[in-house]
């Protein structure tokens, strides 16, 4: 027996036939009634299926062989989207009111800022995070599947892989498939999908438990300022989908993440940049007085002979002596009785211009706006 086909070559047809028997109705569930040409109807379709098998596989393999065989065991049929392409980043909680929730405490190793949606962590600091669930069935078997993103537009469509370091410098015990993941999660249970020699997005799946709050642990083995092809100083975010054995997505939530030698100090310069920004718009900022400008000035006048060489320098210093007076007066507002040294010095400075003016009629114009 032969059939035409334009996917397949000769020694492709023979294959199937090979290994089909298109004469066994069992196959196609004949019944009496079924004519000879919906028979026929049923092998052209059997062969149209297994033709687009070989195709999508590059060999031939059946079509349960098509998927990895590392899934979990609870998961088996669970659908492994293709990591090549485009993730979806946008936010949305589903049927099942999904929510992702950093957990946070006092002397934590990380910091998380909820003002920005963000983690600051070191390497290797397990970093707990809640997933609830709500409305789930006890016989419904839900998955988070994890994957790290560039998240400006500019570096969406790049995958995010550990540098060359981290990636031939980890744990002892890591798989080869889990070295290029910048993040793992501490679930015995987890499965970790791409390749990076292929250029897949890597991901990796975790099944949750049937209830409504599951807490994970999870640890970063690169830095933000690790250099390409690791993440280059490029701003990253966590995606985290909620997904059924089927692969369907139910529900998304991102999380922004900087991993870095100081949390802390970087968690609040990140803070404070707003404010910075506004500086540099020249928006006025209240500053902290320092311990220069605190120090209360002694108000018993003292005399102080200073020698000073030539008129323009004793004006200087005379000019000095008046505008520090004033400032102080302008300082101590309307109380008069803390201007009352300061106005009593003024005064002397004031008659000794006033003498000099008297005796030199050449300080007459640099000393007439006193």
């Amino acid at each position: 027996m032969s059939f035409q086909s334009e996917l397949l070559s000769k020694e492709d047809e023979s294959y199937i036939l090979a290994h089909v028997d298109l004469d066994d109705p069992s196959l196609f569930n004949l019944s009496d009634e079924i004519s000879i040409d919906d028979f026929q109807e049923q092998k052209y379709s059997l062969l149209l299926h297994n033709e687009q098998t070989v195709a999508l596989n590059g060999n031939y393999q059946n079509t349960h062989d098509y998927y990895p065989a590392d899934l979990p065991k609870e998961a088996e049929s669970i659908k492994l989207e293709d990591q090549k392409l485009n993730v979806t980043q946008g936010e949305f909680q589903g049927p099942y009111d999904f929510q992702v929730i950093v957990c946070t405490g006092s002397k934590n190793p990380w910091e998380y800022s909820a003002q920005l949606n963000k983690i600051y962590t070191d390497r290797k600091s397990p970093v707990p995070i809640d997933f609830i669930v709500k409305n789930n069935s006890p016989d419904t078997q839900l998955f988070v599947r994890v994957t790290p993103m560039f998240n400006s537009p500019q570096y969406a469509q790049d995958c995010v892989y550990r540098c060359p370091n981290h990636e031939f410098n980890g744990p002892s015990d890591e798989l080869p498939k889990e070295k290029c993941h910048i993040v793992k999660c501490l679930n015995k249970n987890t499965e970790y999908y791409g390749d990076k020699a292929k250029g897949d997005r890597l991901s990796f799946v975790i099944p949750l438990a049937r209830t409504d709050r599951v807490r994970e642990r999870f640890e970063f083995y690169c830095l933000n300022s690790c250099p390409a092809p690791g993440i280059n100083r490029k701003p990253v975010e966590i995606v985290f989908t909620l997904e059924d054995i089927h692969g369907n997505t139910l529900g998304r939530k991102n999380l922004n993440v900087r991993i870095c030698s100081c949390p802390r100090r970087d968690r609040e310069k990140d803070e404070n940049i707003p404010a910075a920004k506004s500086r540099k718009r020249g928006m006025i900022v209240a500053k902290k007085p320092s311990k220069k400008a605190s120090v209360v000035l002694s108000r018993n006048l003292q005399e102080l002979t200073v020698p000073v060489l030539g008129p323009q320098m004793r004006n200087n210093v005379l000019k000095y002596v008046h505008d520090l007076y004033a400032g102080e007066i302008l300082r101590c507002g309307d109380d008069i009785e803390k201007q009352q040294p300061y106005l009593q010095g003024l005064e002397s400075v004031k008659t000794i211009i006033a003498k000099f003016n008297d005796n030199e009629s050449s300080s007459i114009t640099q000393l007439s706006h006193f």
